[in-house]
């Protein structure tokens, strides 16, 4: 039996202006809608060009912890972070289940704001 060889090829960063979120239930609050910025809880999310002898090169994002250790991300989503257009703070994003199809976004001035469809 042949096993999946798989190796990181290149990291890059999180591009500027987008946040790596979970769904409620996964992130330490574990309730309510409001999706969890992973960082700042310390995590660090990179995107990865990963090697796979059975699929070939593909993009993945990639969770590594304070030591270098790590492990592909299946859970959460690379959004775009949304600023409120009444007072320009940056908005909570928000969803229902584990396996969002719509988002949105609330701020602390009250604002609510549905998300585009991803």
């Amino acid at each position: 039996m042949e096993t999946n060889q798989i190796k990181i090829k290149q990291i890059m960063p999180i591009p500027q202006g987008f946040n790596v979120l979970v769904p409620p239930g996964r992130g330490p609050s574990k309730k309510g809608t409001e999706m969890e910025n992973m960082a700042e809880y310390g995590w660090i999310y990179v995107l990865a060009v990963m090697e796979d002898s059975k699929y070939g090169d593909h993009l993945t994002m990639y969770e590594l912890d304070n030591t270098g250790d790590g492990a592909p991300v299946n859970d959460a989503y690379m959004l775009p972070k949304k600023y409120c257009p009444k007072c320009f703070r940056e908005m909570k994003t928000h969803c229902e289940g584990d396996r969002p199809s719509e988002f949105w976004h609330t701020c602390s001035c009250a604002t609510e704001q549905k998300s585009d469809k991803t």
